[in-house]
């Protein structure tokens, strides 16, 4: 709901889901964490805080405090061998959603890539992840489990343009005949020309570095 609907009331209930949960159970945590050197935090936030979504201002802030919380924590116990790391679910229709209109639901599934809905299983999976020992050095970390709606989002949210390219191409066409890019330009501009039609540069047309490593990008010589 807009901002005028809310009071200071939700957002502090919104603070208190989000950001005071975390700082209470890591403080009831940490003393046996540290003791052993060796633990795992892994908060539940989502998506809406990295999109903006509205109108859910009071949620999205209080799951960017979550974010910004965890990061910094990350940092804070990554010397005691505690990982901080973040999961960010997709819509996950579970027995709470039974209600929700159908059209949406539609709309929803239709942007997700794999063709298919979420289930709780998935973020589970996710999680069992982030806690094993496998995952010891990933720390600081989002993992969106959402069936590539993010990539999908980045790259072809809108649908294909005309000649069924997407958004993105369009714009990089658009570059091109701007004159800003150029097909025909200097090889150190390739992996911009690429990268901006949504393919990666090949890795036989990267520069090379002075010890003959392939670079990303000219200016990421080391």
């Amino acid at each position: 709901k807009p901002i005028e609907e809310y009071d200071w009331a939700f957002h502090q209930q919104m603070l208190d889901f989000f950001v005071k949960s975390p700082y209470l159970l890591a403080r009831r945590a940490l003393p046996g964490m540290k003791a052993r050197r060796h633990g795992r935090f892994i908060n539940i936030t989502s998506k809406v805080f990295h999109l903006g979504v509205a109108p859910f201002s009071a949620y999205v802030a209080a799951k960017g405090g979550q974010t910004g919380w965890s990061r910094s924590m990350c940092h804070e116990l990554a010397p005691f061998g505690i990982t901080v790391n973040m999961i960010a679910p997709g819509w996950i229709p579970v027995e709470r959603h039974a209600n929700d209109p159908q059209s949406d639901k539609d709309a929803y599934l239709a942007t997700i890539p794999v063709g298919r809905w979420g289930t709780p299983d998935d973020v589970g999976w996710a999680a069992v992840y982030l806690a094993s020992d496998e995952a010891a050095f990933v720390t600081g970390q989002t993992l969106a489990v959402n069936g590539g709606r993010s990539c999908w989002r980045a790259i072809g949210a809108h649908g294909p343009g005309p000649a069924g390219r997407t958004m993105l191409e369009e714009e990089s066409s658009d570059r091109d005949r701007s004159g800003t890019v150029s097909a025909d330009g200097p090889p150190s501009d390739i992996h911009d020309r690429q990268f901006s039609r949504g393919r990666p540069a090949p890795l036989a047309a990267l520069p090379r570095g002075p010890r003959g490593h392939r670079v990303a990008h000219p200016g990421d010589r080391p």
